[in-house]
C-alpha cells in the first residue's frame, strides 16, 4: 500500500478529519448538531485511549478509525426532538375552543 501524506495530516488535525467524516447528505439541523459536537466526540475518543492504556494494552486506534465506526445516525436518532432542534407544533396552530 502506498504512503498517503494526507492520512498523517488528517490525524495531526483531528477537527479537519472529524468535519470531513461527518455525513454530508443530511439535514441542516443534523450538520449543525454534529459540527458543534467535535469536542465531545474527540473527548470520548481520548477517554477510550486512556481506558485502553490503563487496562495495560497499547492504545493503537486512530481517530480516523474511531470516526469510521462512529454511529452518527444512531446518536442523532437517540436525541429527543427538542435536542434535534425540531419544534413540531411550530406550524400547527393550537386548538381553540369557543364557548
Amino acid at each position: 500500500m502506498a504512503y498517503n501524506f494526507f492520512e498523517d495530516w488528517l490525524e495531526d488535525d483531528p477537527e479537519v478529519l472529524y468535519r470531513g467524516l461527518v455525513p454530508q447528505n443530511v439535514t441542516r439541523p443534523f450538520l449543525n448538531y454534529f459540527n458543534s459536537q467535535f469536542g465531545n466526540v474527540y473527548g470520548d475518543y481520548l477517554g477510550g485511549l486512556g481506558r485502553t492504556a490503563l487496562s495495560g494494552q497499547e492504545p493503537t486506534q486512530s481517530f480516523g478509525n474511531y470516526l469510521e465506526q462512529f454511529p452518527f445516525m444512531k446518536r442523532w436518532q437517540d436525541l429527543t426532538s427538542q435536542e434535534r432542534g425540531e419544534t413540531p407544533g411550530r406550524f400547527a396552530p393550537r386548538l381553540r375552543w369557543s364557548l
